[in-house]
């Protein structure tokens, strides 16, 4: 009859063993995190835009700083206004629909 022998495994530095197990833990942990993540956080739900109709006295201006309020810099949602609205300058006409962009 042969006996097959197994070696027993033994550990010798018990610290640096432990501390490779941790930090594969967390280095598994962000990369399964930093995969799966971002695919949860993009399943907002799309907001309805916002229409609004010029009236009589209205500027870009006015109507950036009625929607927005103080937020930040007005000018920029003014040139966002320009651009989801496809104006080439700031003339708008009484009745005219904007679309206005998310925040």
């Amino acid at each position: 009859m042969t006996r097959i022998y197994r070696r027993k495994t033994v550990i010798k530095n018990r610290r640096r063993f432990f501390a490779f197990l941790i930090i594969s833990a967390l280095l598994l942990n962000a990369l399964i995190f930093g995969i799966m993540l971002p695919k949860i956080t993009k399943a907002d739900p799309p907001h309805d835009p916002v229409i609004v109709s010029v009236a009589r006295g209205d500027t870009l201006w006015s109507i950036a700083q009625a929607h927005y309020g103080e937020k930040s810099d007005i000018r920029k949602y003014v040139y966002l206004i320009k651009k989801q609205n496809a104006l080439t300058s700031a003339q708008l006409s009484v009745g005219q629909k904007l679309i206005l962009p998310a925040d």
